[in-house]
């Protein structure tokens, strides 16, 4: 199929002659390209023109491969999608793959290539670690080549793909609900796999097992949920930690009675120091930005890392003791001072307190949370400046300190 070759190669080149084509003429050249490629007995082709990331691989009924030409990164890319006319073509004109895999003595790579074989896990092999020759038609073939190989899942996940876990108690009580969405599906050598996507991307689960059901493998991951409502991480984060012995699991599709559901001794998910600590530290994050959430109407969602600093943790610890209404006092380091932007330029502190907004910030956006009130004993004013419009000052404390308490509705309001 030297001429759909050709035809390729031509759609590929447009333009490159200095010539400028406005969107008729190249829509004029496309469409006569397709139909010189639309001659091959067993097979027919579709093109695809894109710049950037490349697309997922599309469910399409016959297609047995796509050739890709150009990085998928910045620049431009063209795709080639081959269908099979009939099941007869890949008979009579087989496409093949052939060539060798290595390792290179790599224990993770031997690992990524066994879960492969085994389970259909997907895998990229290390850079040019792969010897290949593709035998496919209209001149797509190519080889003998060395380059990366990867293997990835067919994006059949079967029907009914949504489902719900409750985990129970020894008792039968439900501690806590998720969501999970089945993403993948592969079968190996050995057995098959799942890939199973919690429903605000807090965390996945993938499983093996062999195909006599008798060994079962967990892997647990965690997503990337920032921007995800608080509420809903906290929910899912409260799942993973109740996923222990004795606890079971009672799996169900969405929407069906979960009495009815299967019950599963054996969801005592593999979790290792690090991923413990990690779930630790979520959860202490979740229980501070959830009782900020209880005081606003403003929707708390949780950040990304960068915002999840221990002075972000900090500062959320101080903001949650004053909405709980307590006083927090604070000790500034020796040779500090404190600054505080006032509405106007001042002398001096009445009584030594100032009423200020009580703000919480979660990653980019703060919360209003009312006012505070900030004390500071024998508040001494050591500097005056107008900086952006803003009038700060600062002032030495008594025993460097300055306490702070929220205040109170009643206080606002005018009550005793």
């Amino acid at each position: 199929m030297a001429k759909a070759y050709d035809a390729l190669a031509h759609v590929i080149a447009l333009g490159t002659d200095g010539n400028a084509l406005d969107v008729t003429q190249l829509t004029d050249r496309i469409s006569g390209a397709i139909k010189s490629l639309d001659t091959d007995p067993h097979y027919r082709y579709e093109l695809r023109f894109g710049a950037g990331e490349l697309p997922a691989l599309p469910a399409r009924n016959w297609l047995v491969m796509s050739c890709i030409s150009g990085d998928g990164k910045e620049g431009p890319w063209v795709i080639v999608d081959i269908f099979a006319r009939c099941a007869q073509s890949v008979i009579e004109r087989p496409i093949t793959v052939s060539g060798t895999i290595s390792a290179g003595g790599d224990p993770a790579a031997e690992a990524d290539m066994k879960a492969f074989v085994e389970y259909g896990t997907p895998f990229n092999s290390a850079e040019n670690a792969t010897e290949f020759t593709v035998d496919a038609p209209g001149g797509l073939g190519v080889g003998p080549l060395k380059g990366t190989m990867s293997m990835m899942s067919l994006p059949d996940v079967g029907q009914d793909k949504d489902i719900s876990v409750d985990i129970l108690s020894p008792e039968g009580i439900v501690l806590a609900t998720v969501e999970l969405t089945r993403t993948e599906r592969t079968t190996g050598t050995r057995g098959k796999r799942v890939v199973l996507h919690e429903s605000h991307n807090v965390f996945t689960l993938e499983q093996q097992w062999d195909g006599d059901l008798r060994s079962l493998n967990r892997r647990l991951a965690f997503g990337s949920f920032a921007g995800q409502p608080v509420s809903a991480v906290a929910s899912a984060l409260s799942f993973l930690s109740n996923c222990v012995e004795p606890n079971s699991g009672r799996m169900y599709l969405r929407h069906t009675p979960p009495e009815i559901g299967v019950t599963d001794p054996s969801w005592a998910l593999p979790m290792n120091s690090e991923f413990k600590g990690t779930l630790k530290a979520l959860q202490h994050i979740c229980m501070l930005l959830q009782a900020i959430q209880t005081h606003s109407r403003q929707l708390v969602r949780f950040p990304s890392s960068r915002f999840c600093t221990p002075e972000n943790v900090h500062e959320w610890e101080i903001v949650t003791k004053l909405i709980a209404g307590n006083t927090v006092t604070m000790q500034y380091a020796e040779g500090n001072a404190v600054w505080l932007e006032l509405e106007s330029q001042v002398d001096t502190l009445i009584d030594g307190g100032v009423t200020l907004p009580l703000v919480a910030t979660i990653g980019e956006v703060s919360i209003a949370l009312g006012t505070m009130v900030a004390t500071l004993e024998g508040a001494e004013l050591i500097d005056c400046r107008l900086t952006n419009g803003r009038h700060m000052h600062a002032f030495t404390t008594t025993g460097r300190k300055v306490s702070y308490r929220r205040v109170t509705a009643s206080e606002t309001s005018g009550g005793k």
